[in-house]
């Protein structure tokens, strides 16, 4: 459903992926388009009263977006922001060691990034910030987005989507099946697709 749209798009030169779950939604993208998936290692920073909820997020190349208003809101203090951030700067280390395909060399280059959904947008907002940075033009393609989230990132660069819902809860909702990417799946992807293009 999304390839129709992307095909409206200037001829991408670069496919990224968000792993886990994004790596599925880029493998039929990256088979039509006959170009291999690449990964951007980004991840959520957690609240402490609630670890499904971010205040932000860090990517593989330390680029940290915060929500500003939720860590006031919250009282999160700047050790518990700083000891989180390290804490997910090693698990970045550790799924780049597991999985490789590391974003590199796309100084310039017309870039898909692409997730399975964006929910709060501060993981997707932290990787486009830091592809911007590197001289990409950056095209963010997801089958769903909140609308609060969308706003954000449009505001960076353009994005493809399905459906955007000002109400949304869980991209999980929007899946018939949503099982967890598994590594193996990754590990799949990332093979099939750099050795077939």
């Amino acid at each position: 459903m999304l390839i129709p749209a992307v095909s409206k798009l200037k001829l991408p030169e670069c496919i990224i992926a968000l792993p886990r779950g994004g790596a599925e939604v880029a493998y039929p993208i990256a088979q039509w388009l006959k170009l291999p998936v690449f990964l951007h290692y980004c991840r959520k920073l957690r609240s402490p009263s609630n670890p499904e909820l971010a205040f932000g997020a860090i990517d593989q190349f330390g680029k940290v977006a915060l929500n500003q208003d939720l860590i006031q809101e919250l009282g999160i203090s700047q050790s518990y922001i700083e000891q989180e951030i390290q804490y997910q700067q090693e698990d970045i280390k550790k799924r780049i060691l597991k999985y490789g395909a590391e974003t590199t060399g796309i100084e310039g280059k017309h870039c898909l990034l692409i997730d399975d959904g964006i929910a709060t947008g501060y993981t997707m907002l932290s990787a486009c910030q830091s592809l911007l940075a590197q001289n990409a033009k950056v095209t963010v393609v997801v089958p769903v987005t909140s609308a609060s989230a969308y706003q954000k990132i449009q505001q960076q660069c353009n994005i493809i989507y399905l459906i955007n819902d000002p109400n949304l809860s869980a991209i999980g909702q929007y899946y018939k099946d949503f099982p967890q990417t598994s590594d193996q799946s990754v590990h799949q992807i990332i093979l099939e697709t750099h050795h077939n293009n």
